[in-house]
């Protein structure tokens, strides 16, 4: 018996050198844990609630039904898919990868090393169409970028980010709730087109983002690209045009030109012989992250964009290009 268990004690000791966990209570300092993340993705914006009272009394119920569907793509807060990445210290530790959640919550549950960690996480990139995650080795490589061309298109899913802090110590195992917010927003565009005449609308927003850093929450405005709307099919006298885009800037001091708008509208409205019209609509307060933005209008006889907000500012340019018939290069 004594021999048995002198064996016993021998491979115990062994098993203990060869995973670096200690067997014993008085040092558990290279032990790891089991860490649950459980996320959840957070809407900013009631969406619904705020296209019926901003346009119940302008567009048919159908109309409205019609915005809020498209909206609901977009800001809902339901994660599709999502990138894990989890750095231990300034080194990539690993990455996870989520599929088909459908889902306002989701659960990630692994064993990590003792340390402290950064996990950053990003939902709903894969069919967002514009955006991409570019990822590094270091955590300040996470970067949600556009890429650097001039024009963009419009952006397809709402992209929900977050990023947390942990550590592992003790052999402790533990839960952490993760909550992910919106990165982008979107630019509503709501046009009465009775009586212009009008045969074609286009529309692209400027002056937002380039590129989200995923790691410290911040925006850069790197290639000040036009980001291409797309167009949602209203009743006959109505056009819709929307954007889905990273954030404007905060102020107009952190702004290099001496423009006086934080961002702006650009419109081309074509007449039936070829005409087209620029409208340049220019916004002093902030597109923040979250937001939603309806800009209701009426198209004058001339194609110029008349909004119904007087604080709006507008610059137009009749015979912007006359006698095209090709596709609008914005």
């Amino acid at each position: 018996m004594n021999v048995l268990y002198k064996q016993l004690i021998a491979f115990l000791a062994g098993v203990a050198v060869a995973t670096g966990c200690c067997l014993i209570d008085e040092d558990t300092s290279d032990c790891g844990a089991t860490v649950e993340l459980n996320y959840t993705l957070h809407q900013a914006s009631d969406v619904h609630t705020q296209l019926q009272k901003e346009l119940e009394m302008l567009v048919s119920a159908a109309d409205i039904a019609a915005l809020q569907g498209y909206m609901d793509n977009i800001f809902a807060p339901v994660a599709q898919e999502a990138e894990l990445g989890f750095y231990k210290g300034d080194a990539l530790d690993h990455r996870a990868h989520k599929d088909k959640i459908n889902a306002a919550s989701f659960a990630y549950s692994t064993e990590f090393e003792e340390g402290a960690y950064l996990n950053l996480a990003v939902a709903n990139i894969a069919g967002n169409g514009a955006a991409t995650l570019v990822t590094g080795d270091q955590p300040q490589a996470g970067i949600l970028t556009l890429g650097s061309a001039e024009m963009v298109e419009t952006q397809k899913t709402g992209l929900f980010s977050a990023r947390k802090r942990f550590d592992v110590e003790n052999s402790v195992d533990k839960q952490l709730q993760v909550d992910l917010y919106m990165a982008n927003c979107a630019v509503l565009l709501v046009a009465d087109t009775t009586g212009s005449g009008a045969v074609d609308f286009k529309m692209h927003t400027r002056d937002m983002a380039d590129s989200f850093n995923v790691c410290d929450s911040t925006y850069h405005f790197d290639t000040n690209a036009k980001v291409r709307a797309q167009s949602i099919t209203l009743s006959p006298g109505w056009a819709a045009l929307a954007t889905v885009n990273f954030p404007s800037r905060d102020a107009l001091a952190t702004k290099a030109t001496d423009d006086s708008a934080l961002w702006e509208v650009y419109t081309y409205v074509t007449a039936s012989d070829g005409t087209i019209t620029e409208t340049r609509l220019g916004f002093n307060q902030p597109l923040q992250a979250g937001m939603l933005k309806i800009i209701k209008a009426r198209i004058g006889v001339n194609g110029d964009v008349i909004p119904d907000d007087s604080t709006v500012g507008v610059s137009v340019t009749l015979d912007w290009q006359t006698g095209y018939s090709g596709e609008i290069e914005l």
